[in-house]
């Protein structure tokens, strides 16, 4: 088999098994997995544009729209207008929706099987391979 369909095939098998793990969180804690992305991607990214957030997770601009709102209304991100731009708005994650985050990555990280043979350089390698 072809090394890179070898390597495609297996990070098909691994977004599978994310979201089956990050899916059956879902219920529990009370936000779609878009809402989590987002809430997520604002935490690493303070001060994000919604052209960013839509771009790197390819949703629509209403579909941001209404994670957002949630996002707002339960206090884990706040919109903020440009001074100089009114037309142009920003996200920044709250003390409270980073304390949330932690609080559900922690809990899912307690449901990963043992990764004692990765370290967080291997995932960030992956990560940047991915990203281009």
């Amino acid at each position: 088999m072809d090394k890179n369909i070898e390597i495609a095939s297996k990070i098909v098998d691994l977004k599978i098994l994310l979201d089956r793990c990050c899916e059956g969180r879902n219920k529990e804690f009370g936000l779609f997995l878009t809402t989590y992305q987002i809430l997520f991607l604002v935490s690493k990214n303070d001060h994000i544009a919604p052209k960013f957030i839509m771009e790197k997770l390819g949703i629509a601009k209403s579909n941001l729209a209404i994670a957002t709102r949630s996002l707002i209304k339960d206090g884990y991100v706040i919109k903020e207008v440009d001074t100089l731009n009114r037309r142009q708005i920003y996200y920044s994650i709250t003390d409270a929706g980073r304390s949330f985050l932690n609080q559900k990555l922690h809990q899912v990280s307690s449901d990963l099987p043992e990764m004692s043979e990765l370290d967080s350089g291997d995932l960030d390698r992956v990560i940047r391979l991915l990203s281009k």
